[in-house]
Formats: C-alpha cells, structure tokens, sequence
C-alpha cells in the first residue's frame, strides 16, 4: 500500500454508514469508504491513477484474545453519483 499511495502528493480517506448486524454466528460491519487523492505530477501517471473512488465494505469480525479482528472482508466499487 505504500508504494501505491507514494504516487500521490495527498489521499484522502472517509467512512460513512457504519452498521454492525450482531444476528449472525459472527457480528458483520457494514460501511462505506471513499477516496480523494492527486496524483503526483509524473509524466506517464496522467489519467492511470483514480482521483476519486468510493466502496462499499462488509467485514465479517471475530472476537481473538480479546480484540475483534477481521476474519473475512469482502467490498466492491459504487458508482459515482
């Protein structure tokens, strides 16, 4: 992640819409994350690197010495408004 984030002059990063359903085997978080950044000024870069993104996340949590970790995590792209 570094290397990739290294590519851009700023990032950044927002979640929205947390809800956790505790009905389940195991509690899921549901949110919504997105993405700002501007991509460095470096010729062959234009136009590669997304400016804007934002993704829908589903976390499914255990709980692991006392903390919850994440057991699986699934997420896909939403489409701009």
């Amino acid at each position: 992640m570094r290397r990739y984030f290294s590519l851009y002059t700023s990032v950044v990063v927002g979640t929205a819409g947390l809800e956790v359903d505790h009905s389940g085997p195991a509690p899921v978080a549901r949110f919504r994350a997105s993405f700002a950044a501007k991509p460095k000024q470096v010729r062959g870069l234009a136009g590669l690197l997304p400016e804007t993104a934002r993704f829908r996340f589903e976390l499914t949590l255990v709980e692991e010495a006392g903390k919850l970790r994440v057991a699986r995590a699934a997420w896909h792209r939403l489409e701009n408004d």
